[in-house]
């Protein structure tokens, strides 16, 4: 309970300090049109929020008794929206060179996140698994409503929404596995720590940015590398108390030190790679990094199992909220993109060992067998199937002038964010629990191959360069899918089909995505035509 209340009363008034800063930097307000993208994203979230989680006050599986899992929604959609409105107000594009402004937006929402974790964990303490599940898919997605909208609509995407969800998840995700890891009643007291790392990291990494002010606000790219070092070695030193003192178990360290170098050295081999020259500098980079993301998940899972790489993940943000902040010349933003991605890899390997933990008993299968092998390869090929939709939608959208445009691209952040969500469903229903099984690792194998092409991309000669994947993220997209797939599983645990409706559910599945395709190809077409006409 006190680590709890710890990281609402931290969360809150870091929010508001980090929202103030950010407020006092900026040289002028958002634009009309950001503004007006705000208020459209957080009433379509308000309105979704309130239909699932009327929807979700079951208690009948996959829902929960005490209806937490529905409770949970309505703290992380409606969080969401808070996050909608706020980061419409705050002054993050006020100048290219405003890194105190980005470095002060994006610690005000992670410390949104731990504040709305932590008051799910409080309010359902007893059991708080389905509650913090509910909200990990609330916060999914209402970043998807947000991040896509804005994507669509401008060319820079909204780092602070997207580090927002995958750290509220990350904390969340973490203090599930914890329930699972401590099991007994006298363990039961360790179930917030991924908690108290959370605020132990947002609050040094605000220390550090405090501490550089000066640099960062002259807009020096090695202010930041300084304060990602400050940041590291406060959450090194804290966590070494915390073992010491508190748990009595070096592993907390150990797990810490572990996700701490792995994320600073995958953000020194991103930030430090030729731009420009060869292609295959960044084929490099991105295996390196790939290894990297493999190394962390076999070293903290030696040391701690699951739990391990949740509290891992979450001492890794010390190098990652400031690493966000960083854009290089002309806007670039291939570190928190790269970066970015390299989180969402490893927070895909978090809920993929989540959903073995909770239908271990039920999984009898590995990737030899073959419905689990077809949902692999489902898997992998679903987030690129998402950025085609993506690229299709943001022609739509900008094709279209004010209102209309806007609408448009809500349209389609919507649209795309039930395709993912039905996925693991539709999966289910035609092949079965194996099947959800390698979709889940699919999706995450499918983020390596997306690092790979985003690090290819930028060290490609700027001749040479044309739109691509790596344009475009699915990341948001493919953990709300993995959420809804470790929740409402178990909903199809006693359903039993015959084979000729499996079929119809397929026939079904293929009619439907073959008419989306057909519906936003042509949207993407007719705006094509238009813009030629009208240059």
């Amino acid at each position: 309970m006190g680590l709890g209340w710890l990281g609402v009363g931290v969360g809150a008034v870091g929010f508001v300090l980090a929202y103030l800063m950010a407020s006092i930097r900026g040289e002028q307000s958002g634009s009309g049109d950001e503004c007006r993208r705000a208020r459209l994203s957080a009433a379509l979230t308000v309105a979704l929020t309130i239909i699932f989680w009327a929807f979700a006050m079951r208690t009948d599986p996959p829902f929960s008794q005490g209806q937490t899992l529905g409770w949970g929604f309505l703290i992380g959609g409606l969080t969401g929206t808070l996050l909608c409105l706020v980061l419409g107000r705050l002054r993050r594009h006020a100048s290219e060179d405003g890194l105190q402004t980005r470095l002060a937006a994006i610690h005000s929402a992670a410390f949104l996140a731990i504040a709305s974790a932590s008051l799910t964990y409080v309010l359902f303490r007893g059991n708080p698994s389905s509650a913090l599940i509910g909200f990990a898919i609330g916060a999914a997605m209402a970043s998807v409503i947000r991040f896509y909208l804005e994507g669509m609509r401008t060319a820079l995407d909204d780092f602070e929404a997207q580090a927002w969800a995958i750290f509220a998840i990350v904390l969340a995700v973490g203090v599930v596995m914890a329930v699972e890891h401590f099991d007994t009643s006298a363990h039961r007291v360790w179930w917030s720590l991924p908690i108290l790392m959370g605020v132990t990291v947002a609050t040094a990494g605000l220390v550090a940015v405090g501490v550089m002010s000066p640099q960062l606000k002259e807009g020096k790219p090695a202010a930041v590398a300084i304060s990602c070092l400050i940041a590291a070695v406060i959450v090194i030193g804290l966590s070494v108390i915390y073992s010491w003192r508190l748990l009595g178990d070096w592993r907390l360290a150990e797990t810490a030190i572990v996700g701490i170098a792995c994320s600073a050295l995958a953000a020194w081999l991103i930030s430090s790679m030729p731009r420009g020259r060869n292609g295959a500098w960044g084929v490099d980079v991105a295996s390196v990094c790939a290894l990297l993301v493999v190394a962390f998940a076999v070293v903290a899972f030696k040391l701690w199992s699951g739990l391990g790489i949740g509290i891992g993940l979450v001492a890794a943000w010390a190098v990652a909220l400031p690493a966000l902040a960083i854009r290089g010349s002309e806007g670039e933003d291939l570190l928190p993109r790269a970066l970015s991605t390299v989180f969402f890899v490893w927070l895909s390997i978090l809920l993929y060992r989540l959903f073995l933990q909770l239908y271990r008993p039920e999984l009898g299968a590995d990737l030899r067998v073959h419905y689990t092998f077809i949902g692999g390869l489902i898997g992998t090929v679903l987030p690129f199937v998402f950025v085609s939709s993506i690229m299709r939608l943001r022609n739509c959208a900008q094709a279209r002038q004010g209102v209309r445009g806007d609408l448009c691209a809500l349209a389609g952040a919507a649209s795309i964010g039930l395709f993912a969500a039905a996925s693991p469903n539709v999966l289910h229903l035609i092949w079965e629990l194996k099947a959800v099984l390698g979709f889940m690792f699919g999706l995450t194998a499918s983020g390596v191959f997306l690092l790979m092409t985003q690090l290819f991309q930028a060290s490609t000669p700027a001749g040479q360069r044309g739109s691509s994947l790596g344009d475009y993220s699915p990341a948001l997209l493919v953990i709300g899918s993995q959420l809804v797939a470790i929740q409402f599983t178990r909903l199809y645990r006693t359903l039993e089909l015959t084979r000729a409706t499996q079929i119809w559910v397929l026939v079904a599945a293929v009619v439907l995505t073959a008419a989306w395709f057909l519906v936003i190809g042509g949207c993407s077409s007719r705006s094509r035509g238009s813009g030629e006409v009208g240059r």
